[in-house]
């Protein structure tokens, strides 16, 4: 037997199922607003890496070769070649890359030297600037070793 005034429950009534999806809702937003702006970092600092990695690459084959070699920024293909690499490197999709040498190279005109590498192991040095959203990062390359450094 039931209570005097009340009726067997059938289940949720359409104000709580309001309730529980605004609030699943809510949630889903917070998590992937933070998700997003996680994802922006990431691939500023993968790419970041990346570029550092290739760039010692490239090192490596000059004084493996005993040849001078450069890695050419090619913003129409979006793509950074090295000469005795054999492979490029893909800039991700809406990613800046700014010779950090010449500022006002931010045209998207002919392929522009980045770095040079000589047989003796040093470079012509210098940093890149990698702009993506509202993050940036640089890879500096020292000129007398080579060495490449990533600073996010």
């Amino acid at each position: 037997m039931w209570p005097a005034g009340r009726t067997e429950d059938r289940g949720f009534t359409l104000l709580e199922l309001l309730v529980v999806l605004t609030i699943m809702a809510l949630s889903a937003t917070l998590v992937f607003g933070v998700n997003f702006r996680e994802r922006d970092k990431a691939v500023i600092r993968d790419f970041g890496v990346s570029l550092g990695g290739f760039l010692q690459l490239s090192r490596s084959m000059a004084l493996t070769r005993g040849v001078t070699t450069r890695c050419v920024l090619d913003a129409m293909r979006g793509q950074v070649n090295c000469t005795l690499v054999g492979k490029s490197l893909a800039i991700p999709e809406g990613m800046i890359v700014v010779d950090g040498r010449d500022e006002d190279a931010r045209d998207v005109g002919e392929p522009r030297v980045l770095m040079e590498y000589y047989m003796d192991g040093s470079s012509s040095g210098g940093k890149i600037d990698l702009q993506y959203g509202d993050y940036t990062a640089s890879v500096s390359i020292d000129p007398l070793l080579g060495e490449t450094t990533y600073r996010f």
